[in-house]
């Protein structure tokens, strides 16, 4: 278990949380849980595009990467493939 810190939302709200490792049907999986134990992941509060390169958000739009769809649900990961905490808000699953 590796303790986290993430900042999401405009504000850049800084948020701990705990991620941990598991393999399933041979594919390394990832979890993200918050302070209570609970799963936590990332809703899009709007329709957002991934930029390139990742962690420079509007260099350059990335038109391999999908639009994520407001109101849907996305791992935390999707934040290390260059699209941008702004546009995404964590919720409890």
């Amino acid at each position: 278990m590796e303790k986290v810190i993430v900042y999401i939302g405009i504000q850049h709200t800084p948020h701990v949380l705990f991620k941990t490792c598991y393999i399933e049907n041979f594919k390394v999986n990832y979890e993200f849980k918050n302070k209570e134990g609970k799963n936590v992941m990332l809703q899009a509060t709007r329709d957002c595009h991934g930029y390139f390169p990742a962690r420079n958000y509007q260099k350059h739009v990335n038109p391999m990467l999908p639009i994520c769809k407001k109101d849907q649900l996305y791992s935390i990961d999707i934040l290390d493939h260059g699209y941008s905490c702004h546009d995404f808000k964590l919720v409890e699953v």
